[in-house]
């Protein structure tokens, strides 16, 4: 008998970049129009009687989970007219894990990005959610937006070069916001014009100028990361990353408010959401 057991508790069925189209999310114009989609699914779930009896009705049918997230969103823009939030559609599909689908019960990962949902952002705005089970209701744990990708021009650096000419900076943006109130497309507006009007010698002062002019938008948390893609030739490229907290916010909040902003608070496996 093999010494290596199967550890259930990791064990997890996934979806990787299921593509189409639909009226959900903001397009980058702000636009009611369908716009390019990217969804992912990742959940917990034991399928040992599938791995040792090789059995299809012991295990989930990645075709079918397909199709519910499909009929899902068809239904949620039904009216051909109104965009269906992001947060919405994710709501909706961890509801659905549950009540009817079968998914559960164990955390469910859910990430949406839209491709062309910010203008300059080579990798789009994305939303990550993720539930567990809460007795017998399933509960939202995580909620983290970001931005990928951001492309502005700067002058950054110390090199005679650097200073007379604007160079290209990639930005990464990861945050949890306070009620919803934060629009991406707000967000990456203020980080270009802050971005674009800035002279400084070193990346991290560019860092601490992006977190310390947006401190004022209602963010719980905001990690930045900015690259330079040719300072050095031999390597594709060179940064920093930083993380601020509004300790502000986090001091005078109850815990279900801050859910968005404690994942590693909670007992799921570490790197189950990444």
């Amino acid at each position: 008998m093999s010494a290596l057991q199967a550890d259930t508790s990791k064990s997890q069925i996934y979806l990787r970049n299921l593509r189409f189209e639909s009226l959900i999310g903001d397009t980058a114009w702000g636009k009611s129009k369908h716009q390019p989609i990217v969804i992912s699914v990742r959940l917990q779930r034991n399928f040992d009687n599938a791995g040792e009896q090789d059995d299809v009705n012991q295990t989930l049918s990645y075709s079918t989970m397909c199709k519910q997230i499909l009929e899902l969103a068809r239904a949620k823009t039904a009216n051909g007219v109104t965009i269906c939030p992001e947060e919405t559609f994710h709501e909706a599909i961890h509801y659905h894990a549950d009540v009817r689908w079968g998914w559960g019960p164990g955390p469910i990962e859910i990430q949406t990005t839209l491709p062309k949902g910010i203008l300059r952002a080579e990798g789009g705005s994305t939303l990550r959610t993720a539930s567990e089970m809460d007795g017998k209701t399933r509960s939202v744990v995580l909620t983290e937006k970001a931005i990928t990708n951001l492309k502005i021009p700067c002058i950054i650096g110390v090199n005679t070069h650097e200073r007379k000419k604007k160079q290209m900076v990639d930005i990464n943006l990861k945050y949890g916001e306070w009620n919803g109130t934060c629009a991406q497309v707000a967000l990456a507006d203020e980080v270009v014009e802050v971005v674009e009007a800035s002279s400084f010698e070193t990346l991290e002062a560019l860092a601490y100028r992006i977190g310390n002019t947006i401190d004022k938008l209602p963010l719980l948390y905001l990690t930045v990361s900015i690259e330079k893609p040719n300072a050095i030739d031999a390597v594709e490229g060179s940064g920093v990353e930083v993380t601020f907290k509004n300790d502000s916010i986090m001091q005078n909040s109850t815990k279900d408010m801050l859910l968005s902003a404690t994942k590693d608070h909670y007992d799921i496996p570490k790197g189950f959401f990444t």
